[in-house]
């Protein structure tokens, strides 16, 4: 009888050996740098934001907000049409790997490319109040650096090593933080914010061009070693683009919905205390990234069940504590990064601060769900709460401005993260149900 099988039979010795089996999991030192990058990313955009808020003013940053909630659409399309696939099907194939990135990488770029041109279009044809300061020679390089930036650092998790990354994400931050706090305040314009990004985003933009236009994998047939792939590439990516645009309803539907129908006051105002959230949502959802080829490599044994059981314990315990400190320290949090421009509302305050709890659930179960290729699921969860978003979350909204946007941005995200964990756990614990008892007390292997 195998040890594992054997130490069954002593329950005191099941918490220690799932903890033993937790710790390779993880692989401290890839996690660290994961967390290192998504620190330098998250920072530089918070204070790029804070910076911004301060120099452009109310009217401008809340104009900038709803710009930027445009372009998460774009870059919405281009995450789950092109990269959401890659991470998740060219794990299944060691060989076919590159060739399956590559192929993303091209799609996502292309996308990029059609999306915030079309942007840049309609906004200027129709005069529209985001888009009427933007012109193309100022607005399109910007967004356009940015959007291949930001999915070229989803396609580096399926490297080896963060540290490539790492040093693309130190130059954006460098850049990003030094051009808004010298140049901005001489030009405070929404264009030269983004041109800012762009500018920061170069390094990144460029390598992933680099990928794309002169390949170092090429000839490989792709079909012969992964079959169906191109049609499961475009199902999956099908199905993960529509969560992608239903998962982009509540961070930036209501900011955008603000900005749209005159109230750029109240945008920038909930943008401002959104703000606070974003470092949790980034580490969050790299996290997420980085774990679901992880899991779609562990066995089918029970294996997979079992860590993502103790994935969703460490997220939601992190997700609970950075919710009590934004709650607890609002006031404080306001009077140190925001001074007299913003102020916290009490019900905002607790809606907002709520949104990291219910991310660390959706990230967790939706890393489950995307690595049983289960992505209908969590379309159908942002789905749910997209209805109710566009909906009653619109009117609520459009009554009370700022307090109606953030209640109705909070409750979006509470619907969806009910719907995914409640899902995904339920087919984990069916799953361990359903294995056999020698099986399911195998320790299986540790995420690589």
């Amino acid at each position: 009888m195998a040890p594992a099988i054997e130490r069954l039979g002593d329950a005191e010795s099941v918490p220690s050996s799932m903890c033993r089996a937790v710790l390779p999991m993880l692989r401290m030192k890839a996690m660290a740098g994961i967390a290192l990058e998504q620190g330098l990313f998250g920072g530089a955009v918070l204070l790029f934001h804070l910076v911004a808020a301060g120099d452009l003013g109310t009217v401008n940053y809340g104009v900038l907000s709803a710009l930027l909630a445009l372009f998460g659409l774009v870059l919405a399309t281009a995450q789950g049409l092109c990269v959401e696939p890659a991470l998740a099907l060219a794990p299944l194939s060691a060989k076919a790997r590159p060739a399956i990135r590559r192929l993303c990488e091209a799609r996502a770029t292309l996308v990029l490319f059609v999306g915030i041109t079309l942007v840049i279009g309609v906004g200027w044809v129709i005069g529209s109040e985001i888009t009427a300061a933007a012109t193309p020679w100022l607005f399109w390089p910007g967004l356009m650096l940015f959007g291949l930036m930001s999915v070229n650092r989803r396609f580096r998790y399926l490297d080896p090593a963060p540290w490539r990354l790492i040093v693309e994400t130190a130059l954006f931050a460098v850049l990003a933080v030094a051009g808004v706090m010298v140049v901005l305040p001489g030009v405070p314009q929404p264009t030269a914010a983004t041109s800012i990004l762009g500018a920061g985003a170069a390094a990144g933009a460029l390598a992933i061009l680099a990928r794309v236009l002169f390949p170092r994998h090429g000839g490989v047939d792709i079909s012969a070693h992964v079959p169906d792939i191109r049609s499961r590439l475009w199902r999956y990516g099908g199905w993960a683009a529509l969560a992608s645009w239903a998962a982009w309803v509540p961070a930036g539907y209501f900011i955008l919905f603000l900005g749209a129908v005159g109230l750029p006051d109240s945008a920038a105002h909930v943008r401002a205390e959104f703000n606070l959230v974003l470092p949790a949502l980034q580490v969050g959802a790299a996290l997420a990234a980085y774990l679901v080829p992880r899991l779609v490599a562990l066995p089918d044994d029970g294996t997979r069940e079992r860590h993502f059981l103790l994935i969703t314990a460490l997220f939601t315990a992190c997700g609970a504590v950075y919710s009590g400190l934004l709650i607890g320290f609002a006031e404080p949090l306001f009077e140190v990064v925001y001074g007299e421009d913003f102020r916290p509302h009490n019900v905002t305050a607790v809606a907002v601060g709520l949104i990291p709890f219910w991310v660390a659930l959706i990230s967790a179960g939706g890393c489950y769900l995307k690595a049983r290729e289960s992505v209908k699921l969590i379309t159908f969860a942002y789905l749910a709460g997209a209805v109710v978003a566009l909906g009653p979350g619109s009117v609520l909204t459009w009554a009370t401005g700022e307090v109606g946007g953030a209640a109705s941005m909070s409750g979006t995200f509470c619907i969806v993260a009910v719907i995914v964990a409640a899902t995904a756990i339920g087919l984990a614990v069916q799953r361990l149900r359903n294995v056999s008892p020698a099986v399911a007390s195998g320790s299986g292997g540790p995420i690589r």
